[in-house]
């Protein structure tokens, strides 16, 4: 009388919409937003990323401060991310539409912004960490990218920008470990134990300071 539906099957695990807990996730972004602030000057971009279980979680790189400083931090992030996601660039920016939260009207609401429509619906895989926000008020975690990586092969950036080429990566299982006893970072304390650790996992160097020439990315 009733068939099993793989999908419903496995939204039942899924118990809450957002991604709470720090880990392993592979999905897909499925929203990345250019933020600029005309004020101030500085550019971001916000990705939406949703897992293949159905959470999804929010993540805003701050690429250049105000005026013209670089994130350098956000700027590996982005490459590695890029990287793992066999593109060269985010592609041009166009207009487009996206859901955000009406504050004043406590809904979500379809609004107009620029989007790069390029990163929409790709494949990728992130570790995730959850921080406490050096200035959170009522100390919730929120979620935070710790290392990206390939979903069909969970290669790192290095990995997969390596020549000759990994035929298996190694990286992402030494951070899951390093993540399951980390798996929460306090900004709020001052001590080494509260500040986030700097990407730069065993090895995930892409994006970084080194220049490599186009002719040596293998796609």
């Amino acid at each position: 009388m009733f068939n099993l539906d793989p999908n419903a099957a496995k939204a039942a695990d899924v118990k809450s919409a957002t991604i709470q807990t720090a880990g392993k996730y592979k999905g897909r972004i499925v929203v990345a937003e250019y933020v600029e602030n005309q004020q101030k000057g500085s550019k971001n971009i916000r990705l939406v990323f949703k897992s293949d279980a159905g959470q999804e979680a929010s993540f805003f790189l701050n690429m250049v401060y105000a005026g013209t400083t670089v994130n350098d931090s956000n700027h590996k992030m982005l490459s590695a991310i890029l990287a793992c996601m066999k593109m060269r660039s985010t592609g041009n920016v166009a207009a487009g539409r996206v859901e955000k939260w009406n504050k004043d009207k406590q809904v979500r609401e379809m609004v107009d912004a620029s989007v790069f429509p390029d990163l929409a619906s790709k494949e990728i895989g992130f570790l995730i960490q959850m921080e406490i926000e050096k200035n959170s008020e009522n100390g919730y975690p929120r979620p935070v990218i710790y290392l990206p990586f390939e979903a069909s092969s969970e290669k790192t950036a290095s990995e997969v920008l390596a020549n000759p080429p990994v035929m298996q990566g190694t990286t992402l299982e030494k951070a899951v470990a390093y993540i399951a006893e980390h798996s929460l970072v306090d900004r709020r304390k001052n001590s080494d134990a509260g500040r986030k650790p700097e990407y730069n996992t065993a090895n995930a160097t892409a994006g970084g300071s080194a220049a490599q020439d186009d002719d040596d990315i293998p796609w």
